[in-house]
């Protein structure tokens, strides 16, 4: 404050690229609860299309986890990419892997969510 060059400044982000903070809390403010691994496409796919993580794209599951539960997005090196809350439990997600959200009532009795991760509640990084 006296014109001495002291301390460090740290500038604003532009509002552009600021996450929410429901985003931010996705993103950096909470442990996850398991992963999913999903293939090559899909990964392609969520890093640039913003879209829903579909049970189609995803070709494992790690850890048991909840409906509601944080869970990471892998890709098939084990590289996390994302993170979002989970629509179903892990062991729902075994279940359906690979499937056409179609058939969720046909294996799991029940239609619940197209996707397992909706972008509203997805960040992805790259």
């Amino acid at each position: 404050m006296a014109g001495q060059a002291v301390g460090t400044q740290f500038l604003a982000q532009p509002s552009a690229e600021r996450l929410p903070a429901r985003k931010r809390w996705i993103a950096h403010g909470a442990r996850s609860r398991g992963s999913v691994t999903v293939n090559e496409r899909a990964r392609l796919k969520l890093q640039s299309s913003g879209v829903s993580l579909l049970a189609i794209g995803i070709v494992g599951v790690l850890g048991n986890f909840h409906s509601g539960d944080l869970i990471e997005i892998l890709d098939e090196s084990g590289t996390a990419f994302g993170r979002g809350l989970a629509n179903y439990a892990s062991t729902e997600v075994r279940q359906v892997l690979g499937l056409h959200s179609d058939r969720f009532e046909e294996v799991l009795g029940y239609r619940g969510f197209e996707e397992i991760v909706h972008r509203d509640n997805l960040v992805i990084e790259g």
